[in-house]
């Protein structure tokens, strides 16, 4: 994992989905958008409740900033966005087959659909930032512990 990479990939996420959540915000027609959000979410609760699939887990987490992209027709800025993040992807599926922050990221997502409902713009920067980070609270760990997985600091 290079870190390098990950803060760019991380530079580019925090951009578009800043901007494709204001997009959801100012959207007056969000009902169909919030039913595909949340029925991500209910299976994503699924998974953390019945001990399951944490590959599912990181899988659905994907899929859920995908819907916001596939609603505004912004599918190849997603695939743009994959395909800068595969260091990032890493770290984060490191993350959730440790199930460090799997239970955040959920709690994270809900809060991005009560953002869309409520029409709530002010805080969409800070959820978003606080939502791409999570990975700084437990890179020391990881390091530490998987030393051989990381590179280029």
């Amino acid at each position: 994992i290079d870190y390098n990479l990950v803060e760019e990939a991380i530079f580019v996420r925090e951009t578009c989905e800043e901007r494709i959540l204001k997009m959801a915000i100012q959207d007056k027609n969000v009902d169909e958008l919030v039913m595909k959000l949340e029925k991500n979410i209910g299976y994503q609760k699924i998974i953390l409740n019945f001990d399951g699939d944490l590959h599912e887990f990181f899988t659905l987490d994907n899929e859920f900033h995908y819907i916001l992209f596939e609603h505004y027709n912004k599918k190849n800025s997603w695939k743009a966005i994959k395909r800068l993040s595969t260091h990032y992807d890493r770290l984060r599926l490191l993350d959730a087959l440790e199930k460090t922050n799997i239970e955040a990221t959920l709690n994270q997502h809900i809060k991005i659909v009560e953002l869309i409902k409520n029409k709530d713009d002010k805080n969409v920067d800070t959820l978003i930032e606080k939502h791409l980070l999570n990975y700084k609270d437990v890179i020391k760990k990881y390091e530490a512990k998987y030393p051989e997985y990381f590179c280029c600091k």
